[in-house]
Parts: C-alpha cells; sequence; structure tokens
C-alpha cells in the first residue's frame, strides 16, 4: 500500500488551507475542538466522518494484492497495521464513490455539503458548534464558510444578542441546494453501504464509534 499526504483544498486568495478532515486540537488556539457539552456530530455526512476522515487526509494507492502489511513485527503489531489498511483502503473507495458525484456535478466538497446538511437539519448556528458538529478544525472551517459564502449558499449575520457571535445561515439558493442534492446522496449511501446487512451495519458503527471515542479519549 502506497500512501501520500493528500493535496491541499486552495481558497480563492491563492493560499493553501487544511484538507477537508482537518487537525483537532482543544489548545490549539486556531481550533475549535469540541465543545464542551456539545453531542458528537450526529448529521448524516458528519456521522461518516469517523470513517471517512482517514481517507480525507490520504490519499491511498489501491493495490488488489496488497491486503496486508509485509512489515515483520509482533502478532499484535501486524494485526493492527492488517486491520489499518483494510480501513484505509474502505475509506478511501467509499469517500471517492460518495463525494466524487458531489464534486463533479456541484462542485461541492464533502465538508462544504456538511456544513449545508447541518445548517438545512439544524438550522443557523455560530461557527465555533459548526466545528464541533463537523470535527474540523477553526481555520478549516472558515475557508470551507468563504468558498460557500461566495458561491451565494450562505451568509453570515451578527448575534443579535452576543455581537462578538457570527451565525451561520443559508441563504434561499443554498437551501434549494442542499434540498435537492440531499436526497440522492443519502439514497448513494444507503445503497453503498447495502453491501453489508443491516445487523454489519450496525456493528460497523458501533466499532467506528468504539475507536473514534477510544483515540479520542
Amino acid at each position: 500500500m502506497n500512501v501520500r499526504p493528500r493535496g491541499r483544498e486552495r481558497d480563492p486568495r491563492g493560499q493553501a488551507s487544511a484538507n477537508d478532515a482537518g487537525t483537532l486540537s482543544s489548545k490549539s488556539p486556531g481550533n475549535c475542538g469540541l465543545p464542551s457539552g456539545e453531542p458528537e456530530a450526529d448529521t448524516a455526512s458528519a456521522a461518516l466522518l469517523d470513517v471517512l476522515r482517514v481517507a480525507d487526509t490520504f490519499d491511498v494507492e489501491i493495490n488488489p494484492r496488497a491486503m496486508s502489511t509485509h512489515y515483520h513485527g509482533s502478532p499484535r503489531e501486524v494485526l493492527a497495521l492488517d486491520t489499518f489498511i483494510k480501513l484505509v483502503r474502505a475509506t478511501s473507495t467509499v469517500n471517492a464513490h460518495l463525494h466524487g458525484p458531489l464534486l463533479a456535478e456541484h462542485g461541492l466538497t464533502a465538508s462544504q455539503l456538511g456544513v449545508l446538511e447541518t445548517l438545512l437539519h439544524l438550522g443557523p448556528m455560530p461557527q465555533t458548534r459548526l466545528c464541533g458538529k463537523l470535527l474540523m478544525s477553526g481555520s478549516n472551517l472558515t475557508t470551507v464558510v468563504d468558498n460557500l459564502e461566495r458561491q451565494g449558499w450562505v451568509r453570515r449575520e451578527r448575534d443579535a444578542h452576543d455581537r462578538r457571535v457570527q451565525n451561520v445561515h443559508l441563504t434561499d439558493d443554498g437551501r434549494r441546494l442542499i434540498e435537492e442534492l440531499f436526497p440522492a446522496h443519502a439514497a448513494r449511501i444507503t445503497e453503498t453501504l447495502g453491501i453489508l446487512t443491516r445487523d454489519e451495519q450496525r456493528e460497523l458503527g458501533r466499532l467506528c464509534k468504539k475507536l473514534g471515542l477510544g483515540v479520542a479519549g
């Protein structure tokens, strides 16, 4: 398996931004981290991020024969590496299958879709809360929202009760866009995960949640 860093998305000013997955660190000044008391990401796209963020960070050159590690370590290390390779390979394939059409047909990245979907289902919210919902860094989310705002799909407004807070809203055009495309995206997710039985999907979800929460501490 050959793994190389994924290319960085550039904003319209020509500056490279972090890729869609972002890097979480609640101690970093530029990152939101998970707000205290916030539930974990709960929209359909964000729920997949436990699985997909590995593939968002790395491009994997898929070799059908390279299903396991060539590292000669301890049995525990070999098992962990084999499992990780399968996870990355599966997430890379699923990510490309699900988000490729969105980019080709609508020019939307996975993170842009996540922002639009979250605002559609949960309503306007501050950028800091969006960070927690989508598990994204503050600087990364700012670039994503900037690009959506330039497209006319979202707008920022100062909070009436706290002028320091900017809430992100869907515009009429943004609402029409996400309401039009999301049913097809949900159907594509359903079809893709239909490779697994319902019990297997539940088990996969349980294991992904256990792994993600265990790593996050």
